[in-house]
C-alpha cells in the first residue's frame, strides 16, 4: 500500500538520528557543557538558584576551604551533596585551576574581598573562574573525580574535597557520563533508554529490544555505546574497525568532574561492552507517530 514505511526508510533514518547524536554531541562539547554527578541535563540559571552551591565570602581563613561560588550542585539518593567543578582544567591557565592553599592564595583573597558586602547572585559574576570545593563521597569515589591528567596525577590525584577556580556554572548543561548518553539520545531520539548499559536488551517503550550487544564481527558506527568500568561514552565511528574490548576508541562523553564534555577523544582505557541502539529506539518517535497516523510498518525487525 502506498502509506508505508520501507525498510530502506527506516534504515535512512536510523543513520539520519546518528549522525543527529554525534552533531548534538559535538555542540554540547563546544558549547563548554559541564560535568556534575548525578545530573542529566541540569542547567542552573537565575530561575533556578537551589541548584547553585552556597557561597562563602567571609574574610576569616577558617571559612575558604569552603568556598565556593557559582557553581551548580545536585544531591545524590543518598542525600550526598556533589558540586561542580567547572571544567578547570579546560582553561587557559590550568596551572592556576588549584588552588594550592585556600588560606594564603592571594588571588582567592582578592577575591572574597570583592564580594564582600555586595548583594552577587551566583548567576552575575564577573569573574572568568570562581572558587569552589569539588565534593564526591570522600572515599575515592566517584571514579571521574579522580582527574586523568598527567598534570594532576603528579601534584594532586585525588580531587574530592579540593578547592579549584572553575568556570561559571550559569547556563551551563550539566551532565554525568551516563546522564550524558541518556539525555541526548533522549532528546534526539523521543526514546527512554534508562539502564541499558546493564540490560540493553530490555524492551523498549514500543515493546521492541531497546539495544544489542556488539561482537568481534561487528563494525563500531557513530553513536553505538561503549561501557567501561565505571563510565559510558558514544563511540564517534572514526575510524572506522571492528569492535574489540582491547581498542581505545574515539568518543563522545561527559568526561570528568574537571574537564566537563568533550568529543572525538580516544578513550584510554579497555572496554567491557560495545552497544548498539535497535532501529525502533533509534526512530522509535518516527514510528510511533506513522502508527497512529494509520501507516504500516515494514521490516521492523533487527539489522547489522
Amino acid at each position: 500500500m502506498a502509506n508505508t514505511v520501507q525498510a530502506d526508510q527506516v534504515a535512512q533514518m536510523c543513520d539520519e538520528r546518528r549522525t543527529a547524536i554525534m552533531a548534538l554531541c559535538q555542540k554540547l562539547a563546544t558549547d563548554g557543557a559541564h560535568y556534575l554527578w548525578g545530573a542529566e541535563g541540569l542547567r542552573p540559571s537565575s530561575k533556578a538558584p537551589q541548584y547553585f552551591a552556597p557561597r562563602a565570602v567571609r574574610l576569616d581563613q577558617s571559612a575558604r576551604g569552603s568556598t565556593t561560588f557559582a557553581a551548580a550542585q545536585h544531591f545524590d539518593q543518598h542525600a550526598q551533596r556533589f558540586v561542580c567543578a567547572g571544567r578547570c582544567f579546560a582553561v587557559s591557565l590550568p596551572a592556576n585551576a588549584i588552588i594550592a592553599n585556600a588560606a594564603s592564595d592571594n588571588k582567592l583573597e582578592a577575591f572574597i574581598k570583592n564580594c564582600i558586602d555586595k548583594h552577587l547572585e551566583p548567576w552575575n559574576c564577573h569573574e572568568k573562574l570562581t572558587p569552589r570545593l569539588i565534593l564526591g563521597t570522600g572515599d575515592g569515589e566517584p571514579r571521574d573525580y579522580k582527574e586523568s591528567t598527567e598534570y594532576t596525577k603528579q601534584t594532586h590525584g585525588h580531587l574530592d574535597k579540593t578547592l579549584v577556580w572553575g568556570e561559571s556554572c550559569n547556563d551551563k548543561l550539566h551532565f554525568d557520563c551516563g546522564g550524558f548518553v541518556r539525555w541526548v539520545v533522549s532528546q534526539v531520539c523521543g526514546m527512554s533508554i534508562a539502564g541499558i548499559s546493564t540490560y540493553p536488551t530490555q524492551k523498549n517503550a514500543l515493546g521492541q529490544p531497546m539495544a544489542r550487544l556488539l561482537t568481534k564481527d561487528d563494525t563500531v558506527m557513530k553513536a553505538d555505546i561503549l561501557v567501561y568500568a565505571g563510565h559510558i561514552a558514544f563511540a564517534t565511528g572514526t575510524p572506522a574497525v571492528k569492535y574489540d574490548p582491547q581498542t581505545h576508541y574515539s568518543v563522545a562523553q561527559a568526561d570528568c568532574a574537571t574537564n566537563g564534555v568533550n568529543y572525538n577523544v580516544v578513550h584510554p582505557q579497555d572496554n567491557t561492552s560495545c552497544i548498539r541502539l535497535s532501529d525502533s529506539t533509534l526512530v522509535g518517535s518516527v514510528i510511533a507517530s506513522a502508527v497512529r497516523a494509520g501507516m504500516d510498518v515494514l521490516s521492523f525487525g533487527p539489522r547489522a
